[in-house]
């Protein structure tokens, strides 16, 4: 656990001079597309997350969009009020979507120039038989 934390932005609260604990933090889930937290805070406080931060990253607390703070030049911190928060970090890699609509208009191009040998093979196939 970092003895200190350097931030890029404010977190929105005052900082304070009880250095403690402010809460608990459980693991619910960690994956490849994804990390899922229950963080029970008893004062505002922030949650950082050691892992690195890189484009496609989002986070939602309590179901609703927040703000990912860069923490320590490279990881995640997010800030969280007083209370009991389930935080879900979520990975999309960027331009995931582009790729996919690309790779399906180049599939539906791929099939529309081999339909007509499709048809010239089977009307050559039907008039040899006749």
């Amino acid at each position: 656990r970092p003895s200190a934390v350097v931030l890029e932005a404010d977190p929105g609260f005052p900082p304070t001079t009880d250095l403690g604990p402010a809460g608990k933090v459980d693991i619910v889930s960690d994956g490849h597309r994804g990390v899922i937290l229950d963080a029970s805070c008893s004062r505002p406080c922030l949650l950082y997350l050691a892992d690195l931060l890189a484009p496609g990253w989002t986070v939602r607390v309590d179901e609703g969009p927040a703000e990912i703070i860069r923490a320590n030049l490279a990881f995640r911190a997010v800030a969280l009020s007083e209370g009991t928060h389930r935080v879900e970090f979520s990975y999309l890699p960027p331009g995931l979507s582009e790729g996919l609509m690309v790779v399906a208009a180049a599939a539906l191009a791929c099939c529309l120039c081999w339909l007509p040998s499709v048809r010239r093979g089977l009307r050559s196939f039907t008039t040899g038989r006749s």
